[in-house]
Parts: structure tokens; sequence; C-alpha cells
């Protein structure tokens, strides 16, 4: 089936709500002649496996950031470090206390 086809089939289905009998009635045997070509039926179509591309892709893993404890010290070199360590900057680099 065409995607054509299948936006004309979808079309069809969404006019079988009319409140027109007539105009019903026409969508639902259009349809039908949509699916006797390709030897389907309502059944068959409701059954069929979404398109790869809507089911969207996989979000990724939830990583969440690793958390810091402040220092339990009044260590001002431990505080230094708590901060770098949390702005992701090495704990070695110098430090004048």
């Amino acid at each position: 089936m065409t995607k054509e086809e299948k936006e004309k089939l979808v079309k069809l289905l969404n006019l079988t709500t009319s409140d027109s009998d007539g105009e019903a009635l026409n969508a639902i045997r259009a349809a039908n002649r949509i699916l006797k070509k390709y030897d389907l039926t309502f059944g068959d179509v409701i059954a069929l496996p979404a398109r790869p591309d809507t089911e969207g892709p996989t979000p990724p893993a939830y990583n969440p950031p690793p958390h810091y404890w402040p220092p339990t010290t009044s260590d001002p070199t431990d505080w230094i470090n708590y901060i770098r360590q949390a702005q992701g900057q090495s704990k070695k680099r110098y430090s004048p206390f």
C-alpha cells in the first residue's frame, strides 16, 4: 500500500463519523475498495505494527550527576577541593592554604 493510499484510507475512515449517512457509507465503501486491492481486512490494518519512525528514539538513560557533600572539617583546603570537585575541576591544584 502506498503512502498516498494509507493517507486516503485514514481520511476515509475519519469520514465514517459523518452525520450524513450517505457520506459515511460512501467512505466505508471506498475504504473497503482500497483494502480489497491489497487483500486486507480492517483487522489486518489494525494489527499492523507501528512504523519505526512513529515510536520515536529511545531516550538516553538518566545518569544523575555525582553528589558532593560538603567537607565536615574546618580545613580550608578541604573546602577548596570540595568546590573544585563540584565544578568539575581537578583536586590536584596548588592551594595557598
